[in-house]
Order: C-alpha cells, then sequence, then structure tokens
C-alpha cells in the first residue's frame, strides 16, 4: 500500500513541473521571493513569523514585501495561521511544489529553505526587541480571559507552566504518521518531563500567583488545589494557550512550542529540566537549568565543559557517549525558582537581571557563554556583547557545578 502511495504522489508532481518553471521564471523577472514557512510546529510558527515581521518593519517593507510566504496546507494552529496571514502574504497554494523543489539543484529552487543570515528563529540580530508585537484580535483576549474566569482565577497574577511529557510524542500528528512508516520522533525524548517533578514547585507558585499549565495535550495532570487549572486537560479554543502565556507575568518551561510566546513579547522565564544546554535563546529574558547529566560508568555529574559539548538532538546520543539523564525535581525547583524571582521579577527599577548578578556570578555567567562560543562553534548568535543582561544558566547552578567539579 505505501508503495502505490508513493507511484501516485510522484506521478501528480510530473504534471506540476511545467508550472513549477513558469513560477520560478516569474520569480526570476519580478523580483518576488518565495520562502518556506513552518506552521506545522508552533515552535517554529510563533519566532520564524514574528522575526519576519519585524524585519520587514525595519526596512520599511511591511505594508509591500517583496516576498511571499508559504506555508503547508495543515497547520497546528488555525487562529494563529491567520493572524500572521493577515500581516504578512502567506499562501498555502504553493506548497504542492514542495516536493519538486526539495530535488532542484539551488539555482533552480523556487521555494527557498532558509533566510539569508541567521537562523530566524534564533533572533541571532535582536529584531524582536526592535518593536512591541501586534496585537492579537480583542476576540481571542475576551475568549482567554473568559476561559481562565471559568476555571477558577480571579485577576490574579498569571504564571504559566509549560511542561512536556510523554504524550507530547505518543499524540502528535507527526509521530502518529511516521509510525506507520515505522518511523518515530522518540529520539528526542530525552526533553520530556514527569509532571510530578513539580509538584512542590506548582504549590510553591500557587502561594502568590494563579498557576495556568497550557498545551494541547498532557500524561498526567498537575495536582489539583488552589490557584491552579491544568488547561492542557479540556477541550477550549486555540487561542487560549498562547493568549495565557502572554498575559502571563512569567512562563516555567521546559522548553517546547508555546513558550516562544515569551521569547515575542520578553517575559522571563525559567527554563527548567532543559536540554541541550547550549542551545539558549540569548536575545530573551530566560533563566536556564538543566537536566542532570552524570556519567554513567562512575555516576558523578559532568562538568561545566561536558554539560556544553553533550549538545546533543537525539536521545541515544546521550547513551553513547556514556552520559546518563536525571530531571530535577522537589524543593530543588523551589530554591532555583526563588533565585529566578529574586533576579527577573523582583526589581522595583527595572535594571537587567545580569546587573543584580554579585561579581563572582557574572564571571561563572561569561565562562558559561566563552566556553559555549569556543566549544559549540556552530551558535548563530551575532550581537554577542548583549546576551548577558538578557539569558543565563542560574547561578546556584553554576556555583555547585564547580564546587563538584
Amino acid at each position: 500500500m505505501k508503495r502505490i502511495i508513493m507511484i501516485i504522489f510522484k506521478i501528480r508532481h510530473i504534471f506540476l513541473i511545467p508550472i513549477y518553471f513558469l513560477l520560478l521564471l516569474f520569480s526570476k523577472i519580478s523580483g518576488i521571493s518565495f520562502y518556506y514557512l513552518n506552521h506545522s510546529r508552533i515552535g517554529h510558527m510563533i519566532p520564524d513569523s514574528f522575526v519576519i515581521i519585524n524585519e520587514l518593519r525595519l526596512k520599511n517593507k511591511l505594508q509591500y514585501p517583496r516576498e511571499i510566504y508559504v506555508i503547508k496546507y495543515n497547520t497546528c494552529n488555525k487562529r494563529l495561521s491567520k493572524y500572521f496571514s493577515r500581516i504578512l502574504p502567506i499562501y498555502k497554494w504553493p506548497s504542492v511544489f514542495l516536493t519538486i523543489n526539495h530535488y532542484m539543484p539551488d539555482f533552480l529552487k523556487l521555494i527557498l529553505e532558509k533566510r539569508s543570515g541567521p537562523l530566524t528563529a534564533r533572533d541571532a540580530f535582536n529584531v524582536l526587541r526592535e518593536y512591541e508585537p501586534i496585537p492579537f484580535p480583542k476576540e481571542e483576549l475576551t475568549i482567554t480571559r473568559k476561559c481562565l474566569k471559568d476555571n477558577g482565577w480571579n485577576e490574579e497574577p498569571l504564571t504559566t507552566l509549560i511542561v512536556r511529557d510523554r504524550a507530547y510524542l505518543d499524540n502528535s500528528r507527526m509521530n502518529i504518521m511516521k509510525k506507520k512508516f515505522d518511523e518515530s520522533w522518540n529520539y528526542h525524548d530525552y526533553r520530556d518531563s514527569d509532571i510530578s517533578c513539580y509538584n512542590n514547585l506548582i504549590q510553591e507558585i500557587s502561594k502568590e500567583s494563579f498557576l495556568a499549565r497550557v498545551g494541547k495535550i498532557s500524561y498526567k495532570p498537575i495536582k489539583s488545589g488552589d490557584k491552579r487549572f491544568d488547561f492542557t486537560r479540556i477541550i477550549k479554543d486555540e487561542c487560549v494557550d498562547y493568549m495565557i502565556a502572554s498575559l502571563s507575568k512569567s512562563i516555567i518551561t521546559t522548553g517546547t512550542g508555546i513558550d516562544s510566546i515569551g521569547i515575542i513579547y520578553n517575559i522571563p522565564m525559567m527554563y527548567v529540566n532543559i536540554l541541550p544546554m547550549a542551545m539558549i535563546y540569548t536575545s530573551s529574558n530566560i533563566y536556564q537549568i538543566p537536566k542532570k547529566l552524570y556519567y554513567l560508568d562512575s555516576g558523578k555529574e559532568l562538568n561545566l565543559k561536558d554539560y556544553i559539548r553533550s549538545c546533543y538532538f537525539h536521545s541515544d546520543k546521550y547513551h553513547e557517549n556514556g552520559i546518563g539523564i536525571e530531571s530535577k525535581a522537589g524543593d530543588e525547583l523551589i530554591e532555583y525558582y526563588q533565585e529566578f524571582l529574586n533576579l527577573f521579577l523582583n526589581n522595583s527599577n527595572d535594571q537587567n537581571a545580569f546587573d543584580n548578578l554579585t561579581i563572582n556570578e557574572r564571571s561563572l555567567v561569561e565562562e558559561f557563554y566563552d566556553l559555549r562560543l569556543s566549544l559549540v562553534p556552530n551558535q548563530k548568535d551575532i550581537a554577542i556583547d548583549q546576551i548577558y543582561k538578557n539569558a543565563f544558566p542560574s547561578p546556584i547552578w553554576l556555583k555547585k557545578l564547580n564546587s563538584n567539579t
């Protein structure tokens, strides 16, 4: 059956080839370029689209861009796609040429897979800080506030919790499709966490804020209690997750998709149990703590250099290199959360979090970035002199690591 589907698929593309070259000729003559935008995964959709919008705003070309953005017919969030389509010239129909485009040499490509310069999702030139985001529709704010109030919110300050667990991969459309062809997305299940690791932290946050766990689906709910609700367990409008995040004073996340809203709105974010450690959004307000990595042969925790060197995106790679992975949990997370609050949220004069560090803590953060630049040379950050005031690993974690090695 798989073979028949592939044959039909290839025959269809034979008839599309002449149209492909006509469009390519049109592109060359008119100077209008086609760029692919990944709207199938929200973690690409949000930052890539907002970076492009701000790049065009900086060039005064947002109203009349000489670019067409191509998305596939199946998008991860229809509301967000409509929002971006009102701002950018985004079309689905050119996506039928993506397969042909894939096999063409560079000089015959109609749809460009990458924009010139650094990867947009990394925001290497800090363009996201140049403008306030174009507001989401008022209707979405109304829907979200009602959903919050229907589930216990009484106008308290909001904290968003995003914890990716095994349900993300078990139930994602991409993984279901891949399983049909004997493949799987489970190669990056090193990013998953058990929600029970965060029980103490959830209890602590709920003392002062209303904690809203967001996401499409989860394997287990958070523990019930006052001033908290698990929005992964209900059927809701597509806008609710990203709107709650945009309204929050802080975001606690294990690093998945919807937290990119925090990058856009520059909301302080506590990245917890995140891997690999070297991949940090350096133009945002981010406080980062990784999962514990330890040597399988000795059980000893990795040193800082090896944490940074272990820039792997496949679960098997950690094991192949003799490295075990363990999630941080319990009261240890409360200790990190208190440091996060003190550095990023308890400032009365809007000073940068970096300015709240002691001299010793600053030197530890700078050492981390010096090692990151030397050990992971493919990083795309350009504004390297600005990053320390925006994002860094937990000083407590760096101190503990320094004392243990």
